[in-house]
């Protein structure tokens, strides 16, 4: 009965598709095809609206009858064009898509459709607004996902591409995609794998096992790469998370590999290997430039390029000069990036005129530039008057954009072109839409954190500021002040003691410490002046008494843990100078500052923190309670920098305190090895060594070591020592590989 009747309604339905018959054909199937194939003439695109108009309604009632799924994504699209409110309204399309629901449940009925054709399926139902079609959504996303297990990874690659581009962010369909490519030993093509990795990388996705699999899947096809294959990996490989040794020998051996065909093509040129995938790999390998010895990179990418800048269009060679400087030895690339710069000048022009130098651009340009200039002064002739020109023609455009940028950008133009005054009072255009620019920003930002970034940026060009104007001076002044009294504060304490500092003249004034009300101690006088008069009358002692009577004089007028800091710092050179004539009694009055400092040690910042602990050493005063108040403070919130500097303050004090071990331990595990130089790494060995603190990671430090290191780039002999005294006391013993 079934069957007669769906028989009884394609009849119905082809005869009511014959009737009328112009153009020797149905207007229905006459408005299907050219639907979906642009029409000719201006007459006949008329015709062909009104007669898709009724071929769609006729359609989609066919279809609640007779579903045929190839076509679900053209018709919903139809749909789309149609007046939202009539159509989401029509029985026929509610029809339509609970027929649609029903079918969709079932794989079978989706299993020919291409990936790209249910992936626009999903993106036009939550498009129409109608609830049965955001239901049709779900149900083809969740039949899709529940047969994931079921497709060759062929097809599930088709999928994850087309999900990711059309920004189909359904949980159960990632996961089940992400559980398919990481139980799945199934070989795998190159491009398969390229297209897994960006889609995943586009998704968002932040799971280590997912690209960890996808690390091991690119080892495997490691021989079948192509040029082109080897860019876009290397781009999702150096943004996605995974463990760093993973990601270091993957993609050393995706750059060995290239550099080969690189080589090969210099010697013949097929055409293989393109500017493009020197453009990618250079912004890739700039985001994590420790990863590699990129210096061997630079080497082979300026010999394959040589002179032939004019193989790069003008925005393509700003991007390379961008992305090389940021990887290339300070001086050992000035001459290439100069003449890259010199191509430049040539197509500024064409530059102008093709609106293609946008804000970022410039600011790339900037940074180069300045490298240059900077670079150049100890070999004058790589800075032509070429390059002064397109410095003029760069800051120009500059001072016309830079009304347009935000706070974030404009502190990086202001970081860029910190030039002395003598460069500010030839650029006072620049120097005044600058001001402008934060005038506009103290006028119109709510958010004091983006203001104070924009000054933190400005103090270090002080030059700026000296060749402002007065009624520029005045302007930014004012607008100042027509902010509230706590913002007002904050930037009277970033720019107070350096030239800005005249921003805030006649702005509220505000209490500080130095300026606060005298409070008055017995047998001491006004604490804040004494201490700051003791400090200011505080000369090279001759005997260990004078230095006695500074600190005693210092801890009865300090009262706060900076001040007994400064008081240390002061004291810390001399006492060192003294070493065992200095008396017990100027131990104990150290002793005593070291105690405030440890007391308030959490109202300090870390640099003051760090400092404390290398007065300590330099004073040769083993003061283990402020060593220790000072790591639980500073946690894992300090520069790499400031971490070796804190481990060799207690390496030199002998301060095997407990809470160093766990505090290596936690640096380590956040990445510390990953983000300081070879003299870095080694310093830190020797410091743990003479503490006896056993870095559980030795051999990653000295792989991390081999890797930064290079014969272009050879460690000093300093470094060398460092690194032996470390491994000496690590008592390494290296491993049979």
């Amino acid at each position: 009965m079934r069957g007669a009747t769906r028989s009884s309604l394609c009849r119905w339905n082809l005869w009511k598709l014959r009737r009328g018959k112009p153009n020797n054909g149905h207007p229905l199937h006459i408005g299907w095809f050219r639907s979906r194939n642009a029409s000719t003439g201006q007459g006949q695109v008329g015709q062909v609206g009104q007669v898709r108009q009724v071929g769609l309604w006729e359609l989609l009632e066919y279809n609640a009858h007779c579903f045929n799924p190839h076509r679900m994504a053209s018709l919903l699209a139809l749909v789309l064009e149609e007046p939202r409110r009539e159509a989401r309204l029509d029985p026929r399309l509610h029809a339509y898509l609970q027929k649609a629901i029903a079918s969709c449940h079932l794989y079978e009925n989706l299993r020919m459709i291409p990936a790209k054709d249910i992936a626009a399926a999903v993106v036009y139902c939550r498009e129409v607004g109608h609830a049965a079609a955001e239901d049709l959504s779900d149900v083809i996303v969740e039949t899709v996902s529940s047969h994931m297990d079921r497709l060759d990874l062929r097809r599930v690659s088709f999928f994850i591409t087309t999900f990711a581009k059309q920004q189909i962010k359904d949980t159960v369909f990632w996961k089940s995609a992400a559980r398919r490519v990481v139980n799945s030993s199934e070989p795998l093509t190159p491009e398969v794998v390229v297209s897994v990795l960006d889609a995943f990388r586009k998704r968002g996705m932040k799971s280590e096992t997912i690209f960890q699999a996808l690390a091991r899947r690119v080892m495997e096809v490691l021989q079948s790469l192509e040029p082109n294959h080897i860019p876009p990996i290397v781009a999702t490989l150096c943004r996605v998370p995974m463990k760093e040794e993973d990601r270091e020998e993957v993609i050393r051996e995706l750059l060995v590999k290239w550099l080969r065909m690189l080589e090969q093509e210099k010697e013949h040129p097929t055409g293989a290997v393109t500017i493009q995938q020197i453009l990618s790999l250079a912004v890739s390998l700039g985001l994590s430039p420790d990863i590699v010895n990129t210096a061997v990179f630079t080497k082979e990418v300026f010999d394959f390029i040589g002179n032939r800048f004019h193989l790069l269009r003008a925005e393509e060679l700003i991007v390379f000069l961008w992305a090389i400087q940021r990887l290339v030895v300070p001086k050992s690339s000035t001459a290439h990036l100069a003449r890259g710069l010199k191509q430049v000048q040539k197509l500024w022009s064409m530059l102008s005129a093709s609106s293609e130098l946008s804000l970022q651009r410039l600011i790339q340009l900037s940074e180069v530039l300045t490298c240059v200039k900077e670079e150049a002064k100890g070999s004058l002739p790589h800075w032509t008057g070429e390059l002064e020109e397109l410095q003029e023609l760069v800051i120009q455009d500059l001072a016309e954009s830079v009304q347009y940028c935000q706070s974030d950008t404009l502190a990086q133009i202001l970081e860029i072109w910190h030039g002395s005054e003598d460069f500010w009072s030839q650029h006072t255009e620049f120097a005044e839409a600058i001001a402008k620019r934060i005038e506009e920003l103290l006028l119109e930002f709510t958010d004091t954190t983006e203001i104070l970034q924009t000054f933190q940026a400005a103090l270090s060009a002080p030059g700026l500021v000296k060749c402002l104007s007065e009624r520029a001076i005045e302007v930014l002044n004012s607008a100042l002040s027509s902010r509230g009294a706590d913002d007002v504060e904050r930037v009277q304490a970033v720019v107070a003691g350096t030239p800005w500092e005249v921003l805030c003249k006649g702005t509220p004034a505000v209490a500080t410490a130095s300026e606060a009300p005298p409070v008055e101690v017995a047998g001491t006088g006004t604490a804040g002046t004494e201490f700051r008069s003791l400090l200011g009358s505080w000369r090279s002692p001759r005997t260990d008494l004078e230095l006695a009577d500074f600190l005693k004089k210092a801890v009865a007028s300090s009262r706060e843990a900076a001040e007994a800091l400064e008081a240390v710092e002061a004291a810390a050179p001399f006492a060192e100078k003294l070493a065992a004539n200095a008396t017990a009694e100027v131990l104990q009055y150290l002793e005593l500052l070291c105690k405030k400092i440890a007391l308030s040690a959490n109202e300090l910042e870390t640099r003051e923190l760090v400092a404390a602990m290398r007065a300590c050493a330099e004073a040769g005063l083993p003061y283990a309670p402020l060593c220790s108040a000072a790591l639980v403070s500073l946690g894992t919130n300090l520069t790499a920098a400031q971490s070796v500097e804190v481990l060799e303050s207690c390496a030199a004090l002998r301060l095997d305190i407990p809470q160093l071990q766990p505090w290596l331990g936690m640096l380590l595990e956040k990445g510390l090895d990953r983000q300081l130089s070879a003299s870095g790494l080694a310093r830190m060995l020797a410091a743990a060594g003479r503490l006896g603190v056993q870095a559980e990671q030795t051999a990653r430090i000295l792989h991390r070591i081999v890797t930064v290191t290079s014969p272009i780039r050879p460690m000093q002999a300093e470094t060398l020592a460092s690194l032996c005294l470390g491994l000496t006391l690590q008592r390494w013993i290296p491993s049979e590989n």
